[in-house]
């Protein structure tokens, strides 16, 4: 499954360390070291990514408009949006939040006065917007350059990126986006794009038209191929048929960078409105669903069929809470937070994905699969006998089955959701079908970690696992 060809110069990461030792205020979950990719599918955990040292790697972080492209010649958020005003401050957003991963976003049309511009503009006439029309059998050296710098820049403060190729468009043929797009007849010189509808942007009916969408695509992975931190993602929620154009795209995506030294995974979100049922059916290595029966309050356990990304642009925008974090954690997604225009606060959430990122990596995450049966909460992580994750939204007292664990003895950590603050609990026998626990966390849930401790050994010391 995309397996990289080999292995790459690892990402320097901040050196993290849980002290068991600290007092139970001052023990915290922190950063721990990444190690740099090609991303690829787990080999015996699915849901999972792996890197290349074959280490499980879990996926979060918030996303933006304007990370690689300007609109209005600033790149700057919106209102409401979060504190920062320039690129070099949205990389340290990320890091000061233990965030590992974002979203990159291609606006390919100019509703929003996007630059640089995938295409050029040297043609005769004038589109929509009052400029030159476009040339789209030429990408902008402008934009490449811009997007293989950014994503450098995240490269070095191990940050993974997905790469859009295609804005996708929420609209029908009247949507003001295709009126500005550069594949729009109207606003390009290109005479075999004649008769291109929106619609068919999006489809396989057009063959000039996917013809130059894969010139674009290959100077793309041309332009990045070598960069160890990337994922690829085909369009932003494309039109409601587009599974086909979709499927066809990430088929040649693999064929293409088969014959490069490097393999990324590719990806697929919901179309609009949401699909969810012919998303799942994508070969793509990860999806991102939307509403269609799907619950992000209550979301169903990961198979391994794919990896799921939980993206709130697609379900939740200004909804999305502290506790939606840990439940898609704990049902094998990752969850990823769409920083919005509304006035909302969101710094819980994204603090809560941090802390879920740092206890991801002090686990034996690649054993771990969603075991909604062995606890009272329904939220539970767990290689049964061996390690639990449970959350409890409630905090409170709860049961979690232990009868795997029969003569094995766990020791008991509460981790505070809001601050991954690790409050440490007396050890307990395994054995019981009904172990309950008692949160000492009363006012935001809590998260329970349970791991096998060693037997005895010729020193009369034990450790855990």
């Amino acid at each position: 499954m995309n397996r990289p060809r080999r292995l790459s110069t690892a990402i320097i990461g901040l050196a993290a360390v849980l002290s068991l030792s600290a007092p139970a205020s001052e023990a915290r979950l922190q950063n721990a070291p990444t190690v740099s990719g090609p991303l690829r599918i787990h080999p015996t955990n699915p849901r999972y990514f792996a890197d290349g040292s074959g280490r499980a790697i879990y996926l979060t972080g918030s996303h933006f408009w304007t990370t690689i492209q300007d609109w209005n010649g600033k790149n700057e958020p919106y209102a409401g949006g979060p504190a920062f005003r320039a690129f070099p401050e949205y990389i340290a957003f990320l890091k000061a939040r233990n965030h590992n991963f974002t979203r990159l976003w291609t606006f390919d049309h100019y509703q929003f006065e996007s630059t640089p511009s995938p295409w050029i503009r040297t043609g005769l006439g004038v589109a929509m917007d009052g400029h030159p029309k476009w040339d789209v059998t030429v990408v902008n050296p402008a934009f490449l350059n811009r997007l293989r710098d950014r994503v450098a820049q995240f490269r070095a403060s191990g940050i993974y990126v997905s790469v859009m190729f295609f804005r996708g468009n929420i609209g029908r043929d009247s949507h003001a986006s295709w009126d500005a797009h550069p594949f729009n007849p109207a606003n390009n010189v290109n005479a075999e794009l004649a008769g291109l509808t929106l619609n068919a942007y999006n489809d396989l009916t057009h063959p000039s038209a996917l013809a130059l969408q894969k010139h674009y695509i290959r100077s793309v992975i041309d332009t990045l191929n070598d960069m160890d931190n990337v994922i690829w993602e085909i369009a932003n929620e494309a039109q409601p048929e587009s599974y086909n154009w979709q499927q066809h795209l990430v088929d040649y995506v693999r064929s293409y960078e088969a014959m490069k030294p490097w393999q990324h995974l590719v990806g697929v979100t919901s179309t609009h409105p949401h699909d969810n049922s012919r998303l799942f059916r994508t070969t793509a290595d990860w999806v991102s669903p939307g509403f269609h029966n799907y619950d992000p309050e209550d979301p169903p356990a990961t198979t391994g069929r794919q990896i799921v990304v939980s993206d709130t642009d697609h379900h939740l925008l200004a909804k999305a809470t502290m506790s939606w974090v840990w439940k898609s954690f704990l049902r094998g997604e990752h969850p990823i937070l769409m920083e919005n225009e509304l006035a909302w606060d969101l710094e819980p959430v994204r603090k809560a994905m941090g802390h879920a990122r740092a206890l991801a990596e002090r686990i034996d995450l690649a054993a771990m699969t969603p075991q909604a049966a062995l606890t009272e909460t329904a939220y539970c992580l767990a290689n049964p006998g061996v390690e639990y994750l449970v959350y409890g939204h409630n905090a409170g007292t709860f049961w979690v089955d232990l009868s795997s664990g029969s003569g094995r003895t766990f020791t008991v950590e509460w981790i505070d959701p809001r601050t991954g603050e690790v409050v440490p609990g007396s050890g307990v026998l395994g054995g019981n079908a009904r172990q309950f626990f008692s949160s000492p966390l009363r006012d935001a849930g809590a998260v329970l970690h349970l791991k096998t401790v060693r037997p005895i050994t010729a020193r009369g010391s034990s450790r855990p696992f």
